[in-house]
């Protein structure tokens, strides 16, 4: 096991020293102290996005959003105002681990409100700018009979401010209406000309195209099964989120 994978664990232990030893406010920022490091040793090791390696480079950014989601104590670093998502007209940004930089992100009625339109948010390539966003699916029903949280990931690949892959987490190959965890649905954009070309799944010994016939792809999900080639409305929709998260600047 990678060191750093275990790095998550000890800053939950250390949350529970550090309760028991001083205020909440110190076992606070250890927690955050020892995910920061955590987070900067896999985002070094996974390294800018490369195609050949975009399975691995998943797997480690999910595991990242989990580990995200985890952590209570979250501070708003950028509030504005956005036409992304109809009825959540306000985009925070929000640091988890106290280096100024965005970790999370949140669109919701009003600042600071509840709402099921979250996700999370990466810098791969350390130009400043973001590219890859995370959406919360909300959770689903996988292999047997298990509860798990998904997430929809959207990805400028080649770092020109589009999003040109966008992969489900809801791949049901077997199509018994469970999703078969650890095996995605990546949908891409080739030609970067902001339109579907192809697809295909990825992980846990999965390596196959999705098939296409008739200009219509067939997508083997808990939640879809299929989309045009040529279909522009989700790479469009993760482009504007990903503009609105680049526009706000970085801190």
């Amino acid at each position: 096991m990678k060191i750093w994978r275990m790095l998550p664990f000890a800053a939950v232990l250390l949350l529970f020293v550090e309760n028991g030893q001083a205020d909440q406010r110190s076992a606070v920022e250890q927690a955050r102290q020892s995910f920061r490091i955590y987070k900067e040793m896999a985002l070094d090791e996974i390294g800018p996005f490369e195609f050949e390696r975009r399975s691995y480079y998943l797997e480690t950014i999910d595991e990242l959003c989990r580990v995200i989601r985890s952590f209570p104590d979250r501070d708003i670093i950028t509030t504005k105002e956005t036409k992304t998502i109809g009825d959540s007209p306000v985009l925070d940004l929000i640091d988890i681990d106290g280096d100024g930089k965005a970790d999370s992100y949140v669109y919701s009625a009003e600042s600071g409100s509840s709402t099921q339109h979250f996700g999370y948010v990466f810098d791969l390539n350390d130009d400043g700018a973001y590219d890859h966003v995370v959406f919360s699916q909300g959770i689903q029903m996988a292999k047997p009979f298990k509860i798990i949280s998904t997430f929809y990931h959207m990805i400028d690949t080649n770092y020109d401010g589009q999003i040109d892959a966008w992969v489900r987490p809801d791949t049901d190959l077997d199509h018994d209406g469970a999703v078969d965890e650890g095996v995605f649905s990546w949908l891409y954009d080739v030609d970067y000309d902001g339109r579907i070309d192809n697809g295909d799944y990825l992980g846990m010994g999965v390596s196959r195209p999705m098939a296409c016939e008739e200009d219509v792809i067939e997508i083997e999900c808990v939640m879809a099964n299929e989309i045009d080639v040529g279909d522009a409305e989700i790479l469009s929709f993760g482009t504007s989120m990903l503009m609105d998260m680049n526009s706000t600047g970085r801190q």
